[in-house]
């Protein structure tokens, strides 16, 4: 069995930029062969490619981007519940939204007090559980004021 690589360390990440941008000069250009000089994964030298390329990290745009949507959709039904699903489903313009950054997006909105959980059963013939979300008094405030400021 090949051994396992070590997953890269982000203290090491300046380190191996430099590395990088010296093999780039030097004309090497393929990203296996970057991979294998750096010792990581060729999806971190995509990754790292992109980044010097001045592309924004997706994550970042999306989770900016995300709660005000989301908060903006909910003041139009204060009174229903929501599961990230049919939230991500009814925003989905890009594609790469999902139910997963639209419940983590919704658990940060939580944590701020701007909708409200709870645990419920997804419909009566199954015992599978999911959380719904419900706008609260403060997040219809935010809502409004950030309506009003576009």
């Amino acid at each position: 069995m090949a051994p396992r690589k070590r997953p890269a360390s982000r203290a090491e990440k300046p380190r191996r930029m430099e590395l990088l941008q010296q093999l780039l000069t030097e004309g090497v250009t393929r990203t296996y062969v970057l991979a294998a000089r750096l010792q990581v994964d060729e999806r971190t030298i995509q990754r790292y490619l992109k980044e010097q390329e001045g592309g924004a990290d997706r994550r970042i745009v999306f989770y900016t981007e995300l709660p005000p949507r989301i908060l903006q959709h909910m003041r139009c039904y204060p009174q229903t519940w929501f599961s990230a699903r049919d939230l991500c489903r009814v925003l989905s313009q890009p594609r790469s939204y999902n139910s997963r950054m639209g419940h983590r997006a919704l658990q940060v909105l939580q944590r701020e007090g701007l909708v409200r959980a709870r645990r419920e059963q997804r419909d009566p013939s199954s015992r599978r559980m999911c959380t719904r979300y419900q706008i609260t008094e403060a997040g219809l405030r935010r809502a409004k004021g950030e309506a009003s400021r576009q």
